[in-house]
């Protein structure tokens, strides 16, 4: 066991439940890591976490906290490709808001060179949630087109960097002339403007009518008939994010007359062995890019970790472009 500093929170509801504490965490496996936290990112499902909205895998610590960049203290036994003293960036199951955690092997990542530690916390729940959930689940294919809903937030804004990257096309959706500019500097073919613009009019103009292959949906709620007869014959709606609320209404008879295909899927209930094939392709196929410079880290802003509650505060005001970060170390 190794004694260690947290977040934990005292009981379910707003930011002011959230308090710096003591903490215990547990003695590594033999596959596992201790890495002493230097950041860690916030995403959305840790707020819901901490209003008692989203559960908690069973095997899963219960901190909040799902990305952290830090130093490896300690290593498994069976560990045979990190060393103490390696820089790494992380994915975890919960309890990334600390100063130490526990880190699969095969879940963790070389930090990018010139990167800082906030630089490098915001990349591994975006990057391992498009490559489990976009090429993964969604099976997104070179020469496809891609509509990415939320294109803005920290998810969204690395899938819309990364898919343009790699040649793909992509139209984004935003609320805001400050988000949409932000959209299209990342390689956006065109982000609509929610607030001023017909959604689904513009995207059938901007594809002639033929629609778009795969739509990443990032906040759910409404509008399920329109996304559906926004994708081609064959297309794929991938639900990650429920913003706009749990339910909708839906016209089945475009899932049959389109062979369309409907998915919902969080990262944090993959199995360890699905985690493990999206590092795979990450390490393959996405940090070539990382180390070329073509990927950038995204940061909208850093905050100490004793200032948590305001890091939530920003991150359900939905003003951010990009990530938000906690700084640890």
């Amino acid at each position: 066991m190794y004694e260690s500093l947290g977040i934990v929170c005292q009981g379910v509801g707003g930011p002011e439940v959230m308090q710096w504490t003591s903490i215990t965490v547990r003695d590594i496996g033999p596959y596992e890591v201790l890495v002493q936290v230097l950041a860690a990112g916030v995403n959305r499902l840790d707020c819901l976490q901490r209003l008692g909205r989203y559960p908690v895998p069973p095997d899963a610590p219960p901190g909040l906290g799902l990305e952290v960049a830090g130093v490896v203290l300690q290593c498994g036994v069976a560990v045979s490709s990190l060393r103490v003293g390696d820089r790494v960036m992380g994915l975890v199951a919960g309890g990334g808001y600390a100063t130490h955690c526990i880190v699969d092997e095969l879940l963790c990542f070389p930090w990018p060179d010139g990167w800082s530690a906030e630089q490098a916390a915001t990349l591994p729940e975006a990057l391992m949630t498009l490559c489990a959930h976009g090429f993964g689940a969604g099976r997104i294919q070179p020469g496809e087109r891609v509509m990415v809903i939320g294109g803005a937030g920290g998810v969204g804004s690395c899938a819309t960097q990364v898919l343009a990257t790699l040649g793909y096309c992509v139209w984004t959706t935003a609320g805001g002339e400050k988000k949409v500019s932000w959209c299209q500097r990342l390689g956006a073919k065109r982000c609509i403007n929610y607030q001023t613009e017909l959604i689904w009019e513009v995207m059938l103009a901007e594809t002639n009518g033929s629609g778009v292959d795969v739509i990443l949906d990032f906040v759910g709620g409404r509008d399920l008939d329109r996304k559906l007869e926004t994708l081609s014959t064959g297309g794929r709606l991938v639900i990650m994010g429920l913003m706009q609320g749990a339910r909708a209404e839906m016209n089945q008879g475009i899932l049959l007359q389109r062979q369309l295909t409907i998915l919902g899927v969080t990262l944090r209930q993959q199995s360890l062995a699905k985690k493990e094939r999206a590092a795979d392709y990450l390490r393959q196929i996405i940090l070539p890019l990382i180390n070329q410079g073509r990927v950038q880290p995204l940061v909208d802003s850093v905050f100490p970790i004793q200032q948590v509650q305001l890091a939530h505060e920003r991150m359900e005001s939905g003003a951010h472009c990009g990530k938000i970060v906690l700084r640890v170390g």
